[in-house]
C-alpha cells in the first residue's frame, strides 16, 4: 500500500497559506481603547465622521475583546479622518473633494479597556 501523506500535504498547505497571507482587507487600519458600556456610542460616532467626510462606516464583527468598524471614504481625506478619530472632542470643519469617485476603506478596531 501507499504511504499515507495526507499529514505532509496539510502541513504544506497551511504553511503556503501562511506565507503567501491574505493582503489586509482595508487601506489603513487603526485601533481606539474604550470603555466597553459606550461600544454603541463609539460606532455612532464613527457613522457620524464617516458621514461628515462624505463616506459610510457599517459594523463588522466582534468578541469579547473589542469590534471592527469599516469606514469608506475619499482617499484624499483619510489622514484628516484618523485625526479625527483619534481626537473626539475637536469637530473638524471638512471640505469634499469636488468629483472624487475612489474610496478608500479604514478598519478601526475599537479594543475594551481591560479591567
Amino acid at each position: 500500500p501507499a504511504p499515507d501523506t495526507s499529514r505532509l500535504e496539510e502541513l504544506l498547505h497551511s504553511t503556503a497559506q501562511q506565507e503567501i497571507g491574505l493582503p489586509p482587507l482595508a487601506d489603513v487600519e487603526v485601533e481606539l481603547t474604550i470603555e466597553r458600556g459606550k461600544l454603541d456610542q463609539e460606532i455612532e460616532r464613527i457613522k457620524t465622521l464617516a458621514a461628515r467626510f462624505g463616506g459610510t462606516a457599517i459594523q463588522g464583527t466582534g468578541d469579547n475583546t473589542g469590534t471592527d468598524v469599516l469606514a469608506e471614504i475619499s482617499p484624499k481625506l483619510t489622514d484628516r479622518f484618523l485625526e479625527a478619530l483619534k481626537h473626539p472632542d475637536e469637530r473638524p470643519a471638512v471640505e469634499l473633494p469636488a468629483g472624487d469617485q475612489q474610496n478608500a476603506l479604514v478598519q478601526v478596531r475599537l479594543k475594551f479597556q481591560s479591567s
